[in-house]
């Protein structure tokens, strides 16, 4: 669906983004239930795949379409970051916790992004989804992409109409979302 379901309304509520939920953004998809995959295969408890509501971006990069970010959610808003990992922790013991992401990225993304409107000569980057949404709603701009990951935000494809790139850093504890920042713009 286009439109935010209860749980992403809530999402964004508890994020303090309330105004995301009246945004209808083309690369922006939200599902109620979606079936959560843990090394290539959907997770199974109990003898039923784990699902959880999300929101969905679709990532491309030059009119290529290369893959998907989902941002698992509970039903009252929150991240189902932690629940996932403990399910995962149960079923699979051996896997170390920082192995599952917090959020779940399908595709080959390297380049792309989830651009919120159209590609303009000042486009504004970052990392998450939730953060590049805020951004847009601070400048009251829809020329916004998220790459989703540091590692994606480094490599990131600038197009060719782009005359000024905004850069907005994650402020990790290790560094990394600065680090990927500056490696962006000293390619600039």
């Amino acid at each position: 669906s286009r439109t935010p379901h209860k749980a992403a309304r809530m999402y964004y509520q508890n994020r303090g983004i309330n105004a995301a939920t009246d945004m209808r953004i083309k690369t922006l998809r939200y599902h109620d239930g979606a079936d959560v995959y843990f090394q290539g295969k959907p997770l199974m408890l109990n003898g039923a795949k784990v699902r959880y509501p999300c929101i969905i971006g679709r990532s491309s990069a030059n009119g290529r379409w290369l893959g998907l970010q989902q941002i698992f959610i509970t039903k009252d808003g929150f991240s189902a970051a932690n629940e996932i990992r403990a399910i995962v922790d149960t079923l699979y013991p051996e896997s170390a916790p920082n192995k599952i992401p917090k959020k779940a990225m399908i595709g080959g993304m390297t380049g792309g992004s989830v651009r919120f409107g159209e590609v303009g000569k000042v486009w504004a980057v970052g990392e998450g989804i939730e953060t590049m949404l805020s951004v847009a709603i601070a400048l009251g701009s829809v020329s916004v992409a998220a790459a989703g990951t540091a590692a994606l935000l480094e490599g990131l494809e600038i197009p060719e109409q782009v005359e000024r790139l905004l850069i907005f850093s994650d402020k990790d504890a290790n560094g990394r979302g600065e680090q990927a920042a500056n490696a962006l713009e000293s390619r600039v």
